[in-house]
């Protein structure tokens, strides 16, 4: 009995053992199976990569999203996405990324490369990154900020490469608790990281031949439709450059023939279009044996058949002369000659038009070297002169040279007391785009002072000044006619201030005393000592002309010269003829700011007279009914104002040769180194403004 129980239960033990190991063998078969259907889901994912015309025409877009969305599913992950990394290393742009649990995609996401240079470095050494712990795992853990956001706690991330470089790179993500990584898998990712690789390829072979494909439609449209003659000889056998220059000569023409050219070069030769001259022989369009010909063919041989901007006739097909510029390249292997490149360009018709423009620019240049002053053009910065007719040296006597080639010429050969006035006048005219003329002194080579009238115009573009033109014209003679009448004038007016002055005293003194002698005597015959009563009154009329005469006699010795101006002073003598204007006439006047100075008496006197012969052209002219007069010091001037509120004088009245008052008066002003304007407006009156420089009204100058 013991035994038979000790046999049973060694059999029941047996029998545990056999339903164990049965156990382990059905769990292994399962593993097993799941292993062979996983490497057969990722095996069927890799073919159908490879076959699927998204990564057969590289197509990365459509790739990327394949490659997400299938490889997750064969991978059963939660996130798969792909990577490009740009030229410079710097860049991850996230091509496609695929979330399995919402089905999403996303793209564009930027990844600055020099944050995780663990990871890259990783991936130029590894083939696969299998991080199972990814947040641990040294070359993943830098990716902390990306993974954490999206709870990846394993990845598995195989690089793109093209030519050995990487250039992007499939990552696998998990989430949930860490995984690993079976070899099978590893397999996979870098087979998948291969299959986008191979789209890259595709897409740079295709953007290869595309580009090349549109260099040959440029190249071949550029030749078509290009303006010069474009021409490529072939030579059935290549030509040694070692030979002598005549053999390698005869060679090209006997070897030579039209492989390629435009309807450009055939016309240069008298032809049509390009095909009347394809396959012929060099020997058929060009003449060896004309002189030219020949030593242009030795030229070319001697360059090794480099030849740049070479201007010659050439012959067509009808002897007819054609002026080409050429341009000659050979192709040159191993020292021997394989084709010739030739540009040529029709230039006849440019070469008669240059000739006709020099010949016209010279007729120009004669025609201006005869004109009576000096024709220039000029930069308009700092008046730098480009061009400078030969009066330019005759007239000052520098060489044309010096005028152009020295930058500041115009300006440093001014007189100094002229230069600053000239170059701001036409700088600020320039700047405005305004045409001007003036006058000037410039100090010629041999020191003589040449006065110049300077007649400029201003060429601009888009409001901006990009040149000067002018002439400059000699009126030194006129100058000095000017200077000598101008002095003329002002001993004229000398003369008739000091004949008027002795004038006002003769009749003031001599017919003043007679009449009031006269009148004393008139008086003694109607006093009652020496008049009975029966004295016709007539005398009482005669002593009221006596009286009468008197005043005349006064009132004209005054405005021959006025006795103030001599014994008071110019405020005193304008505020008396005022008065007596007002008196006079009845206008309402009023002096202002009238401030005393010392002067010179011709100076006083031009004054006195510039304020007279306005005031009798307010009462003949201008119809006021007030006038006020000021004399105020600005500065170092001494200014004079007059101003009416009468019908305001016109332009043409200020400026005509026939209003002699005014131009009396500009000339008085200018003779005392002043200046005098004359402005109105309609229903605003007149008003008459001189100033002079007090130095100059301290000197007598005789400019009365």
């Amino acid at each position: 009995m013991l035994g038979r129980r000790r046999a049973a239960a060694a059999l029941g033990e047996a029998h545990r053992q056999l339903e164990e190991e049965h156990r382990k063998l059905e769990a292994a078969a399962e593993q097993a199976r799941l292993h062979d259907e996983r490497v057969h889901r990722l095996q069927a994912t890799i073919v159908r990569l490879a076959t699927h015309p998204a990564i057969a025409s590289g197509d990365l877009e459509g790739a990327a999203r394949l490659i997400t969305e299938s490889t997750a599913a064969a991978m059963q992950v939660e996130r798969v996405s792909v990577w490009l990394l740009d030229r410079a290393g710097d860049t991850l742009t996230c091509v496609d990324s695929f979330c399995e649990s919402t089905g999403s995609h996303e793209s564009g996401q930027l990844l600055a490369a020099g944050k995780y240079p663990a990871y890259i470095a990783a991936h130029e050494t590894n083939r696969v990154i299998d991080a199972h712990d990814a947040r641990q795992d040294p070359r993943t853990r830098e990716l902390l900020d990306y993974m954490q956001p999206l709870g990846i706690t394993s990845m598995l991330d195989s690089a793109v490469r093209i030519s050995g470089q990487v250039a992007g790179l499939v990552s696998f993500e998990h989430v949930g608790d860490c995984r690993t990584w079976l070899p099978e898998e590893t397999l996979f990712a870098s087979e998948v990281a291969d299959q986008f690789g191979q789209a890259i390829a595709k897409r740079q072979r295709r953007q290869s031949e595309e580009a090349v494909r549109q260099s040959e439609d440029r190249y071949r449209a550029f030749i078509a439709n290009s303006t010069e003659g474009i021409i490529r000889v072939e030579l059935e056998e290549p030509i040694p450059l070692d030979l002598p220059v005549e053999e390698i000569i005869d060679r090209v023409y006997r070897l030579g023939y039209i492989a390629e050219a435009n309807d450009a070069a055939a016309r240069i030769r008298g032809f049509d279009n390009a095909g009347e001259v394809l396959g012929r022989l060099v020997s058929e369009l060009r003449r060896r044996w004309d002189p030219l010909t020949m030593k242009e063919d030795r030229r070319a041989v001697e360059s090794r058949f480099q030849v740049v901007d070479l201007d010659t006739f050439a012959l067509d097909r009808y002897g007819n002369r054609v002026q080409v510029l050429s341009n000659l390249t050979g192709v040159i292997e191993d020292g021997r000659l394989v084709r010739v490149w030739l540009v040529q360009r029709d230039v006849t018709k440019q070469r008669l038009a240059e000739a006709a423009e020099r010949a016209s620019g010279q007729r120009f240049v004669d025609l201006v070297n005869t004109i009576d002053g000096i024709v220039w053009a000029a930069e308009p910065d700092l008046v730098r002169f480009t061009f400078i007719s030969e009066q330019g040296a005759r007239l000052l006597g520098y060489p044309v040279e010096r005028w152009i080639t020295e930058p500041a010429f115009w300006a440093d050969h001014i007189h100094p007391d002229d230069r600053e006035c000239a170059v701001q006048f036409c700088r600020d005219a320039t700047a405005r785009g305004l045409d001007h003329e003036f006058e000037y002194r410039m100090i010629a080579a041999d020191g003589r002072i040449v006065w110049l009238r300077d007649i400029r115009t201003v060429r601009t573009e888009a409001g901006r000044a990009v040149s000067l033109q002018g002439v400059m014209v000699d009126v030194t003679k006129t100058k000095r006619l000017e200077q000598r009448l101008r002095a003329l004038t002002a001993r004229q007016l000398a003369i008739r201030e000091e004949e008027r002055t002795r004038i006002s005293r003769e009749t003031h003194d001599e017919l003043g005393q007679q009449l009031t002698v006269l009148r004393f005597g008139l008086s003694r015959l109607r006093s009652p000592s020496n008049s009975p009563p029966e004295i016709p009154s007539p005398i009482e009329d005669l002593i009221r002309g006596v009286d009468a005469s008197m005043k005349t006699v006064r009132r004209i010795a005054t405005e021959l010269r006025p006795v103030v101006l001599d014994q008071f002073g110019l405020v005193a003598a304008i505020e008396n003829h005022v008065a007596e204007f007002q008196k006079r006439t009845g206008i309402r006047c009023h002096c202002r700011n009238l401030e005393e100075m010392e002067m010179a008496n011709d100076s006083s006197t031009t004054v006195f007279r510039i304020v007279q012969e306005s005031l009798t052209n307010v009462a003949r002219h201008s119809g006021a009914s007030g006038v006020e007069v000021s004399l105020r010091r600005e500065g170092a001037e001494l200014v004079l104002s007059i101003h009416d509120n009468g019908r305001g004088i016109t332009e043409e009245e200020a400026t005509g040769m026939n209003s002699l008052g005014i131009l009396g008066m500009t000339e008085r002003a200018r003779i005392a180194r002043g200046a005098i304007r004359f402005t109105g407006a309609p229903g605003q009156g007149t008003t008459v403004v001189a100033r002079f420089p007090i130095p100059a009204l301290a000197t007598n100058t005789r400019a009365v």
